[in-house]
Protein backbone atom coordinates (compact mmCIF):
# COMPACT_ATOMS: atom_id res chain seq x y z
CA UNK A 1 0.00 0.00 0.00
CA UNK A 2 1.49 3.41 -1.06
CA UNK A 3 0.98 5.61 2.35
CA UNK A 4 1.16 9.02 0.05
CA UNK A 5 -2.74 8.42 -0.32
CA UNK A 6 -3.16 8.66 2.97
CA UNK A 7 -2.35 12.86 2.72
CA UNK A 8 -4.62 15.30 4.34
CA UNK A 9 -6.67 13.18 6.04
CA UNK A 10 -10.53 13.78 7.28
CA UNK A 11 -9.45 11.91 10.46
CA UNK A 12 -6.42 9.93 12.09
CA UNK A 13 -5.41 6.71 10.31
CA UNK A 14 -4.79 3.46 12.31
CA UNK A 15 -2.20 1.61 11.68
CA UNK A 16 0.22 -1.10 13.16
CA UNK A 17 3.88 -1.82 12.69
CA UNK A 18 6.07 -5.19 13.86
CA UNK A 19 9.49 -5.18 15.63
CA UNK A 20 10.40 -8.63 13.80
CA UNK A 21 12.95 -10.31 15.95
CA UNK A 22 14.85 -13.48 15.00
CA UNK A 23 16.64 -16.08 16.90
CA UNK A 24 19.77 -14.23 15.93
CA UNK A 25 19.06 -11.23 17.89
CA UNK A 26 18.04 -9.29 14.43
CA UNK A 27 15.50 -6.35 13.95
CA UNK A 28 14.00 -6.05 10.15
CA UNK A 29 14.11 -2.22 9.97
CA UNK A 30 12.90 -0.99 6.51
CA UNK A 31 14.14 2.44 4.91
CA UNK A 32 10.79 4.04 3.56
CA UNK A 33 10.02 4.35 0.03
CA UNK A 34 7.35 7.20 0.07
CA UNK A 35 5.84 10.03 2.15
CA UNK A 36 5.39 10.47 5.17
CA UNK A 37 9.08 10.33 6.11
CA UNK A 38 10.65 8.80 2.67
CA UNK A 39 14.41 7.57 2.92
CA UNK A 40 14.31 6.92 6.43
CA UNK A 41 14.47 4.40 8.38
CA UNK A 42 12.03 2.18 10.52
CA UNK A 43 9.89 -0.90 11.01
CA UNK A 44 7.47 -2.29 8.85
CA UNK A 45 3.73 -2.05 9.05
CA UNK A 46 0.94 0.43 7.70
CA UNK A 47 -2.69 1.09 7.70
CA UNK A 48 -5.73 -1.19 9.24
CA UNK A 49 -8.01 -1.88 6.22
CA UNK A 50 -11.69 -1.58 8.12
CA UNK A 51 -13.15 -5.16 9.42
CA UNK A 52 -9.33 -5.58 9.48
CA UNK A 53 -8.60 -6.95 13.09
CA UNK A 54 -5.05 -5.36 14.16
CA UNK A 55 -3.20 -8.47 14.09
CA UNK A 56 -4.25 -9.46 10.61
CA UNK A 57 -3.61 -6.24 9.22
CA UNK A 58 0.07 -6.41 11.28
CA UNK A 59 0.43 -10.03 8.94
CA UNK A 60 -0.54 -8.21 6.09
CA UNK A 61 1.40 -5.71 6.19
CA UNK A 62 4.72 -6.81 7.57
CA UNK A 63 4.53 -9.76 4.04
CA UNK A 64 3.23 -6.66 1.85
CA UNK A 65 6.38 -4.75 2.77
CA UNK A 66 8.83 -7.54 3.02
CA UNK A 67 7.56 -10.91 2.08
CA UNK A 68 8.24 -11.93 6.08
CA UNK A 69 6.05 -14.37 7.26
CA UNK A 70 5.51 -13.19 11.40
CA UNK A 71 3.81 -14.36 14.72
CA UNK A 72 2.39 -11.31 15.93
CA UNK A 73 2.64 -10.78 19.78
CA UNK A 74 2.63 -8.62 22.55
CA UNK A 75 1.91 -4.69 22.18
CA UNK A 76 5.09 -2.23 22.88
CA UNK A 77 3.83 1.12 22.38
CA UNK A 78 1.35 3.64 20.86
CA UNK A 79 3.14 6.09 18.31
CA UNK A 80 1.42 9.09 17.30
CA UNK A 81 2.35 11.42 13.79
CA UNK A 82 1.40 14.30 13.12
CA UNK A 83 2.68 16.22 9.92
CA UNK A 84 1.92 19.64 9.24
CA UNK A 85 2.52 21.49 5.82
CA UNK A 86 4.07 25.08 5.73
CA UNK A 87 0.58 26.40 5.55
CA UNK A 88 -0.15 24.50 8.66
CA UNK A 89 -2.63 22.08 7.89
CA UNK A 90 -2.24 18.19 9.01
CA UNK A 91 -0.44 16.47 6.19
CA UNK A 92 -0.54 13.43 7.71
CA UNK A 93 -2.33 12.09 10.92
CA UNK A 94 -1.27 8.27 12.24
CA UNK A 95 -1.73 6.52 15.26
CA UNK A 96 1.06 3.60 15.08
CA UNK A 97 0.42 0.49 17.61
CA UNK A 98 3.83 -1.33 17.49
CA UNK A 99 3.92 -5.02 18.31
CA UNK A 100 7.01 -7.74 18.85
CA UNK A 101 6.85 -9.94 16.44
CA UNK A 102 8.72 -13.52 16.00
CA UNK A 103 10.40 -14.18 12.24
CA UNK A 104 8.65 -17.47 11.05
CA UNK A 105 9.40 -18.22 7.24
CA UNK A 106 10.27 -16.07 4.09
CA UNK A 107 13.42 -14.41 2.73
CA UNK A 108 13.52 -10.62 4.13
CA UNK A 109 12.91 -8.47 0.82
CA UNK A 110 11.88 -4.22 -0.13
CA UNK A 111 8.72 -4.93 -1.09
CA UNK A 112 5.20 -2.59 -1.07
CA UNK A 113 6.09 1.35 0.33
CA UNK A 114 9.72 0.15 1.28
CA UNK A 115 13.18 1.01 -0.47
CA UNK A 116 14.95 -1.29 1.41
CA UNK A 117 15.16 -3.80 4.24
CA UNK A 118 17.35 -5.31 5.93
CA UNK A 119 18.62 -7.56 9.36
CA UNK A 120 20.11 -5.49 11.81
CA UNK A 121 21.75 -6.97 15.01
CA UNK A 122 20.77 -5.58 18.07
CA UNK A 123 24.24 -4.73 18.84
CA UNK A 124 24.31 -2.14 16.13
CA UNK A 125 20.82 -0.18 16.62
CA UNK A 126 22.85 2.52 18.05
CA UNK A 127 24.73 2.79 14.64
CA UNK A 128 21.73 3.45 12.94
CA UNK A 129 19.80 6.33 11.60
CA UNK A 130 16.92 6.19 13.87
CA UNK A 131 14.98 8.26 15.85
CA UNK A 132 15.83 8.04 19.79
CA UNK A 133 12.07 7.34 20.62
CA UNK A 134 12.64 4.21 17.73
CA UNK A 135 15.21 3.03 19.11
CA UNK A 136 14.42 3.02 22.88
CA UNK A 137 11.22 1.47 21.47
CA UNK A 138 13.40 -1.85 19.48
CA UNK A 139 15.06 -1.75 22.71
CA UNK A 140 12.05 -2.22 24.81
CA UNK A 141 10.90 -4.81 22.21
CA UNK A 142 13.23 -7.20 22.78
CA UNK A 143 13.25 -7.48 26.26
CA UNK A 144 9.13 -8.81 25.49
CA UNK A 145 10.88 -10.76 23.00
CA UNK A 146 13.54 -12.03 24.92
CA UNK A 147 10.56 -13.14 27.44
CA UNK A 148 7.72 -14.05 25.83
CA UNK A 149 9.71 -17.11 23.68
Amino acid sequence: MILSNKAYPLMPVIAVAGIIFNDRDEVVLIQRGYEPRKGKWSIPGGSVELGEELGQALVREVEEECSLKVEPGPFVSLIERIEHDSRGKIRYHYAILDFVCKYKEGVLTAGSDAADAKWVSMADIENMPLTDELKQIIKKAFDMFVSWF
